[in-house]
């Protein structure tokens, strides 16, 4: 009776080891960012950002990173497919362009393919940015010179009515 409970007890710690090596986990850095810009008319402005993903498997995955909604066209990957080895983590950039004020939300898809078991899970960092739109100030360098000269002249005379007395 006991070797069979041994017997048992050794095939289920086999069987819940590889159940657990097997199964496929993704973790990400960040998951909601939200973030404020100001912006003028006619400007355009560029935010660089990342997410960072973490592959805490005890085999290597790959991983693609796919924008998705309104940042399709907004966002641009600097690396969006790779391979992420085991217990590891990779910061991965990329840059949102935005010509106009509004209200940015969206997601950046994060797929973690295990290729051995045709397995995959997929999170998303739900990205949102505000842009606020200013005032443009004027690149008026007439009015600091005029006041320069107007107040190099009140010197002069200052200076001119001290010498005659």
């Amino acid at each position: 009776m006991q070797k069979r409970e041994i017997l048992t007890s050794f095939i289920f710690i086999i069987l819940m080891t590889s159940l657990v090596s097997s199964t496929l986990t993704a973790s990400i850095g960040s998951p909601r960012m939200v973030l404020y810009e100001n912006i003028s008319a006619g400007e355009k402005i560029n935010i660089k950002e990342s997410v960072i993903v973490k592959n805490e498997n005890l085999f290597p995955v790959l991983i693609e990173v796919t924008p998705t909604g309104i940042w399709k066209d907004k966002i641009e990957l600097i690396s969006n497919n790779f391979t992420l080895e085991s217990n590891s983590e990779r910061e991965v950039f990329y840059n949102i362009r935005i010509d106009k004020a509004g209200y940015y939300e969206g997601d950046l898809i994060v797929v973690f393919k295990q290729e051995s078991e045709k397995k995959e899970v997929a999170l998303a960092q739900d990205l949102v940015v505000i842009v606020n739109p200013v005032e443009k100030q004027s690149k008026n360098i007439l009015l600091p010179i005029v006041v320069g000269v107007i107040g190099i002249l009140i010197i002069l005379v200052i200076l001119k009515i001290i010498k005659k007395k």
